[in-house]
């Protein structure tokens, strides 16, 4: 009878300690994988990377090492976000290159944030756009880690990452995505990866960080790739824009001034750079052009603007060699170096075409 008795609760026992079993391997397993996290993760990123359904065990696994002191939550924006400690990540990269996981974790790790970062940069042309930015900021790390393990194994996902990192960040002022660009500008060329012309696009920002010559080159050859449907390039007239402000970087002002001519004739190129004050679900869809507008002649003064300010910002603190072309005074207005041939050229542009289609940048070379 006493051994009767005894039975349910020898029962109750052993199931507790089995669940209490299942619930440490949870635990470990997720402790484990969080480790290619290299600035964070949240619930979301965690289930992307490793295509977890169960978000209720996951969860459970996080408060377990939270309260163990092995995992820190910090809340950030409305949001729990999770950091490991150094010591516990790499013990727990350890672990996933005891189990054989490492390569193929990190595999994992760098193509979910390749997609990220390419479905950000898809709604930053908008309102989106301070959203992506907020993104790109807070898995810098991330993307750079996941950056660095493609760069050598998986060529496509690297530049989905790099080109995609720098089309955003730009115009926030972060820079370093654009030095990733231009590390496999080369292997992409050769590969002629379908994404190519949005990682020249990308290596066309380096006007802003001393390298306006070899900018000017990679954004005129996305220029010649972008009519091509064999790739994936960015809005219709982005890639003139950006060589555009190269050779304006370069001190090559024939040049600017013919390829802010060819960039004016898209409307969607000037919307998308005045973002995300002018940019519209109006514009054209790719490869359609749009008559200029009012709007659109706005945009593209709003995007000249725009982007004097990373340049700037650059040769404020250091980050960037000053451009050759300008100068910046004490109240921070541009002021161009060239005086003899500036009266010759707007002439040669008339006034009509001047105001259409580089209104802010020519009006500083008539202030200047």
């Amino acid at each position: 009878m006493l051994r009767a008795g005894l039975e349910p609760a020898v029962f109750e026992l052993e199931h507790d300690a089995a669940h209490r079993v299942e619930v440490l391997a949870v635990a470990r397993d997720v402790l484990r994988r969080a480790a290619v996290f290299v600035g964070g993760f949240d619930l979301a990123s965690f289930a992307g990377v490793f295509g977890t359904d169960d978000d209720t065990s996951v969860l459970r696994a996080l408060d377990r090492l939270v309260r163990s002191s092995l995992v820190v939550a910090e809340h950030v924006d409305g949001r729990v976000r999770y950091r490991l400690l150094e010591t516990i990540r790499q013990f727990g990269i350890d672990e996933l290159a005891v189990a054989d996981l490492l390569d193929s974790s990190r595999d994992l790790h760098a193509r979910w944030f390749a997609n990220a970062v390419v479905a950000k940069w898809a709604i930053s042309n908008g309102p989106g756009w301070g959203n992506a930015v907020d993104w790109l900021r807070t898995e810098l790390a991330d993307l750079r880690a996941a950056f660095r393990w493609a760069e050598d194994r998986d060529l496509s996902t690297a530049v989905d990452i790099a080109a995609h990192a720098a089309l955003i960040g730009t115009e926030a002022n972060l820079f370093e995505p654009i030095t990733w660009a231009e590390s496999v500008v080369d292997a992409a060329t050769v590969a002629d990866l379908p994404r190519l012309p949005r990682l020249l696009c990308a290596c066309g920002f380096a006007c802003f960080v001393g390298r306006p010559a070899t900018a000017a080159t990679h954004a005129e050859h996305a220029m010649r790739l972008e009519a091509d449907p064999r790739y994936e390039s960015c809005e219709p007239g982005l890639s003139a824009f950006i060589a555009a402000l190269a050779n304006d970087y370069a001190g090559r002002l024939d040049r600017y001034v013919e390829l802010a001519t060819i960039a004016d004739g898209f409307g969607c190129a000037a919307l998308a750079f005045a973002r995300p004050a002018l940019a519209s679900d109006t514009r054209p869809d790719a490869g359609q052009r749009a008559p200029p507008s009012g709007q659109q002649r706005d945009g593209w003064n709003a995007a000249l603007r725009r982007f004097r300010r990373p340049l700037l910002a650059a040769e404020h603190d250091g980050s960037a060699a000053p451009s050759r072309c300008c100068r910046s005074d004490s109240r921070g207005r541009v002021r161009d170096r060239r005086t003899g041939r500036r009266r010759r050229l707007l002439r040669r542009l008339g006034s009509a075409v001047g105001q259409r289609c580089v209104g802010e940048g020519h009006r500083r070379l008539r202030n200047g």
